[in-house]
């Protein structure tokens, strides 16, 4: 052998004595461990747990185009009406439903990892946008639509940082201490919310801005005079429409009928044929801004309020 031990009479372990510099051994672990570990697929595993696109696009197949391509599509037609009625819920122009469904998906594409995941908004967050900004503003600020906005903005900007910092920190463990009976009370509770914050719009008049339900529910009451019976019919029979849906896609297995699709194209053209909005009154989302605004930072007066309302 070309290395020699020689037992030093004051330490235990033997001295290597190379014959050349080649043979020096790395004693460092810490050097050996990234020599061992550190390579070109590791790395690029670690970057896909940051950036999934460098795992999964190598691996997407032909295959899977036609099926992304229908269900792109479909997701496309029906996001639309869905994200401008979800402004409506925050009670927000419909425009900003579009802004919302827009940005997020093509984040994702970039930083998800699911590809069954919803992404864009939803019934919950329309709801606690349109409470934390009443929050803040109080029923006669929120009368001024533009400081409205402003503030629903800044609220979804700060919201969005918090979660940042929460995934960067790896705190995602914490919504598994929520308990089951708070969650689905929230929901239910939630549920009820909306469906109130919607009456209006089937009944055909608006209501005040209001925190309390029971107020709309009052308001509501005192209305009734203004009931008109188009907006009534129409918003009864979607709702019946969606309902037998959804009762035959759990029957039907092999084929689900886009209840939500054809209610949108059916009631669309029956507008724009029709003229309901000349002839019987019913309102109408109207002409929509093309185009995307230009970004820039809101402005945020409350800070205090803002943060305990985005927390």
């Amino acid at each position: 052998s070309s290395l020699m031990s020689i037992n030093s009479p004051s330490s235990p372990h033997p001295y290597i004595i190379p014959d050349s510099a080649e043979d020096i051994p790395l004693l460092d672990p810490s050097v050996k461990y990234a020599r061992k570990n550190i390579n070109r697929k590791s790395i690029r595993k670690y970057a896909a747990r940051y950036f999934p696109p460098l795992s999964w696009v190598p691996n997407y197949k032909k295959e899977y185009i036609r099926g992304d391509i229908v269900a792109g599509l479909t997701v496309g037609v029906t996001l639309i009406p869905q994200g401008m009625a979800y402004a409506m819920v925050a009670q927000m122009p419909p425009i900003y439903g579009l802004y919302s469904s827009l940005v997020p998906i093509l984040l994702y594409i970039l930083f998800g990892t699911s590809p069954h995941l919803s992404v864009g908004p939803f019934a919950v967050i329309s709801l606690l946008v349109k409470e934390s900004v009443l929050d803040v503003l109080g029923p006669d600020g929120a009368q001024d639509m533009q400081q409205y906005i402003n503030v629903a903005v800044a609220m979804c900007l700060l919201t969005g940082i918090c979660q940042a910092v929460l995934g960067l920190a790896r705190l995602g463990f914490i919504s598994a201490l929520l308990s089951d009976p708070v969650r689905n009370g929230f929901n239910s509770a939630s549920a009820v919310v909306i469906i109130l914050s919607q009456v209006p719009a089937i009944v055909g008049y608006k209501t005040d801005r209001t925190t309390y339900e029971w107020q709309i529910v009052v308001d509501l009451l005192i209305g009734l005079r203004k009931f008109q019976w188009p907006s009534f019919l129409v918003g009864s029979l979607g709702i019946a429409f969606l309902a037998g849906c959804k009762i035959l896609n759990n029957r039907i297995k092999r084929f689900q009928i886009p209840g939500a699709l054809i209610i949108v194209v059916v009631f669309t053209l029956c507008s724009f044929l029709f003229d309901l909005h000349g002839r019987l009154g019913l309102e109408i989302v109207g002409t929509v801004p093309q185009g995307l605004p230009r970004p820039s930072v809101p402005r945020i007066d409350s800070i205090g309020t803002l943060l305990k309302c985005t927390v």
